[in-house]
């Protein structure tokens, strides 16, 4: 007697927050590539808006933030501040540092 496996459900499709006809967010790649966007100032915030008016200004909020990090922590690392060439060495900022 051979044991087969029971038939698995059909699995359901992730929750989305977006519908899928909002520009931008058809797909998970396009979905990615409209957050590097927004990085740089390139969004349609009515859009996401009109969509869900709950979650957007939260998603919104939380993705300037991280995205507002991550810029001051990049423009920080490559010395484009004045004072904060030595970064990369961990010393505080003074005329000795990272020599």
């Amino acid at each position: 007697m051979v044991c087969k496996a029971p038939p698995s459900a059909p699995s359901s499709p992730p929750p989305q927050v977006y519908n899928p006809t909002v520009v931008g967010f058809q797909s998970f790649g396009q979905s990615f590539m409209a957050v590097l966007r927004f990085s740089v100032g390139d969004f349609d915030y009515n859009a996401l808006s009109a969509e869900s008016p709950l979650v957007t200004p939260l998603l919104f909020s939380l993705l300037l933030v991280v995205i507002f990090f991550i810029w001051v922590n990049l423009v920080r690392l490559l010395g484009a501040v004045p004072g904060m060439e030595c970064a990369l060495c961990g010393a505080l900022p003074s005329p000795t540092c990272c020599r």
